[in-house]
């Protein structure tokens, strides 16, 4: 048996065990073809291009992406890599659409976050999911993350450690969702994506790069709520950003 085929089992092993839990049923059907796409098929999870990312067209997931996505979940919520998994209340793997265009990204889940199991579902978020609508994106097209699955303690900065834990598990998510742009949210989220150090204000409003995908430079609703005279900025971000989404580049 092939590595790919030997991973493609795995994968359908964890799927199976997060499916019992959750105490669903998948059709027989459905998952046979999962687990054949993801041991035979060249464009699979391991066909990637030279940037690291799935060399399938932007926007479009492969065709054994549902089984993964689950398997993925469920590996995040059973994760230990750090000492976070042990404290957390819960893992926060990320919602939206499997397949968006556009993922955004938060540097870590906060307590509302670690409550609820979900990003960007307090204040903060429900900022981010106005001003989207207000420019004619829906909240449930996107994808939302964050690099780190876990609340850090008293909701410090992510230590180095913790990130390099963690953002093989954002690299993954990219990898099978397939979008064509991301928006990073915060200095510490662009400064982790970017491996430098920024200043927000300075390259707010501009595009960057990470792994090889478009990505636009936002503040995080949050620090725009603690600091008001921000707002504008914030809400001519998010006007720029869907407009570059809604054109389907930068």
């Amino acid at each position: 048996m092939s590595q790919c085929e030997r991973s493609a089992l795995q994968d359908a092993r964890v799927y199976l065990e997060w499916i019992r839990r959750q105490g669903l049923l998948v059709p027989r059907d459905e998952l046979e073809a999962a687990m054949a796409s993801g041991a035979s098929s060249p464009g699979g999870a391991g066909a990637q291009d030279a940037s690291g990312l799935p060399s399938a067209p932007a926007g479009s997931s492969s065709p054994q992406a549902p089984a993964r996505f689950a398997a993925l979940r469920a590996e995040v919520e059973a994760c230990r890599k750090c000492a976070l998994g042990y404290q957390r209340k819960n893992a926060v793997f990320g919602v939206g659409n499997p397949k968006a265009r556009l993922v955004f990204i938060g540097e870590a889940p906060g307590a509302t976050e670690d409550e609820q199991g979900k990003p960007f579902v307090g204040a903060a978020g429900n900022l981010l999911t106005r001003e989207l609508k207000k420019h004619g994106v829906e909240r449930d097209e996107v994808f939302i993350c964050n690099i780190l699955k876990c609340r850090p303690p008293d909701n410090r900065d992510p230590l180095p450690e913790e990130i390099a834990a963690c953002e093989p598990y954002l690299l993954e998510q990219l990898r099978l969702i397939g979008p064509q742009m991301l928006c990073g949210l915060g200095r510490f989220a662009v400064m982790t994506l970017l491996k430098r150090q920024i200043t927000i204000t300075k390259i707010r409003g501009t595009w960057e790069h990470y792994e090889g995908l478009p990505l636009f430079v936002c503040l995080h609703p949050a620090a725009v709520l603690h600091q008001p005279v921000n707002r504008p900025l914030f809400e001519a971000d998010i006007k720029t950003l869907c407009e570059a989404y809604k054109r389907g580049a930068p």
